[in-house]
């Protein structure tokens, strides 16, 4: 139930960052931009895997 719910924040924050790179500044749309990402239930896990991949890479590279 809360998943639904994080997804249809995540969709209306992507909706107003588009709103807001057309019709406001870059900056306001870049900085909705990083929030829809940071909502989204795929944007933060998708991140820490690239993350932990990354140190990996490093310590037995």
């Amino acid at each position: 139930m809360k998943n639904i719910y994080i997804e249809k924040l995540g969709l209306l924050v992507s909706i107003l960052y588009v709103a807001a790179l057309l019709t406001c500044s870059a900056q306001n749309g870049v900085c909705l931009m990083l929030i829809a990402l940071a909502v989204s239930p795929v944007g933060l896990p998708m991140v820490a895997e690239w993350l932990i991949g990354q140190i990996q890479n490093r310590v037995h590279g």
